[in-house]
């Protein structure tokens, strides 16, 4: 059920997906500033790769962030080293944690393959107030697989069927079962899916402006972009015609500009 690109509205807590390199992190900067505007005391949590990292978009929004002093939002970095050509040497060689403190945000980085440890990054990561977080991952596409491990073959496409089979048997799976999922995880998604249910109970309980509730569950709060602007239509045949010839800069302005926030903000 992961949502594709670009899809909105189809995957529960997934506010939305885009196609472009680069603009799911504009995007999601953009609904943090929404956010702030709207006085909805939430996180906003963005995910990327190399890729992301490498289009020009994401360095002017994350530039931006950094001079406004853009709390409450995370990004987190799943850096592996490899896009569908290759190496990331091929077209970047710039150094992502020294960039971005550069930027004013608070830079953290952790093992991607360790749970506990990225359960130990986010947490501090929730704790920073007055500037955007950069969670850096370190991981290695492909992980485990016999051949393609760290190799843009595993990136987007099959790994075929031996292949498959040397990596279930490297991660401990039998490689005789296909879509086999262990009990004990069933398990634990039921659990985690009951507590987030009572959460998400208590939450809707409560005015959607209220700052108790969302920063008590800031995992499970609803952020939706029709929240911050109800009257914006679902559909381009419900758009109204333009009443004035308005320049888009004009627009633009209106909408980004803002002195720097404070944490209390």
């Amino acid at each position: 059920r992961c949502a594709g690109h670009p899809e909105r509205g189809l995957l529960p807590g997934v506010e939305v997906t885009t196609g472009p390199l680069g603009q799911g992190i504009a995007m999601g900067l953009g609904m943090a500033l929404a956010a702030k505007k709207a006085k909805i005391a939430n996180k906003t949590w963005i995910f990327c790769g190399d890729g992301d990292m490498e289009e020009g978009i994401s360095h002017e929004a994350c530039s931006w962030a950094g001079a406004m002093k853009l709390g409450d939002v995370i990004l987190v970095y799943d850096d592996n080293r490899i896009t569908i050509e290759g190496s990331t040497a091929l077209a970047m060689a710039d150094d992502a944690k020294r960039r971005f403190e550069s930027y004013g945000w608070k830079v953290l980085e952790c093992d991607g393959h360790d749970f506990d440890a990225i359960d130990r990054t986010y947490r501090r990561a929730l704790k920073v107030a007055g500037q955007p977080v950069l969670v850096i991952a370190r991981t290695h596409i492909g992980q485990g697989a016999p051949t393609k491990h760290d190799t843009a073959d595993s990136h987007g496409a099959p790994l075929g069927a031996e292949e498959t089979k040397g990596l279930k048997q490297a991660l401990g799976f039998d490689p005789g079962k296909s879509f086999f999922v262990p009990e004990e995880v069933y398990g634990m998604f039921a659990e985690r899916a009951a507590k987030c249910r009572r959460a998400a109970n208590k939450t809707s309980s409560t005015p959607a402006h209220s700052s108790r509730t969302t920063v008590r569950y800031p995992l499970s709060t609803p952020l939706c972009v029709n929240r911050y602007c109800p009257t914006v239509p679902d559909t381009p045949q419900q758009i109204p015609p333009r009443a004035a010839q308005i320049a888009p800069r004009t627009v633009r302005f209106s909408a980004i500009a803002h002195p720097p926030f404070t944490a209390a903000e």
